[in-house]
């Protein structure tokens, strides 16, 4: 991936600064390729992730789902993807948070929208970057089975 220095040297010293706490972020460098039906969606996309699940943290650790589970939005993030092969740099931060699923929205351009309820992604590289000081992947989005507005 090819990120400018700038951005690794804040996102290097914003970890440094996090170690203060007991629980620290944990940045992703992200190329993420969507499809459409099998071929890659070349046009620009406006990309919304929102997560749902429920806080599991003290006093009250529950490792399972409890038996009166409602989806709270536990957080997510978005992006602007100008060409197929987007790289996005985001933190995650899930300790003491059960995730239960995530919506991804993409607008394009022109108005074609794309709402994939409980997406999933095919991860071709996940890995620690000790270069980047953060996980590397690369994913692979299919939009084909988007509910369209």
């Amino acid at each position: 991936m090819n990120f400018d220095k700038t951005t690794v040297v804040f996102l290097i010293v914003l970890s440094l600064s996090a170690m203060v706490w007991a629980d620290v972020a944990v940045f992703n460098f992200e190329t993420t390729y969507f499809n459409n039906q099998g071929t890659p969606y070349d046009k620009p996309l406006n990309v919304e992730i929102r997560c749902y699940g429920y806080f599991a943290g003290p006093p009250n650790f529950q490792p399972t789902f409890p038996p009166d589970y409602k989806p709270e939005y536990l957080g997510g993030h978005s992006f602007s993807c100008p060409h197929y092969g987007c790289q996005t740099i985001y933190s995650t931060h899930w300790n003491y948070q059960k995730r239960d699923y995530c919506d991804l929205q993409a607008i394009a351009p022109d108005g074609e929208s794309f709402l994939l309820h409980n997406y999933t992604k095919k991860t071709i590289k996940n890995e620690w970057n000790h270069t980047l000081h953060g996980l590397e992947i690369v994913t692979e989005i299919d939009l084909s089975g988007a509910q369209k507005d």
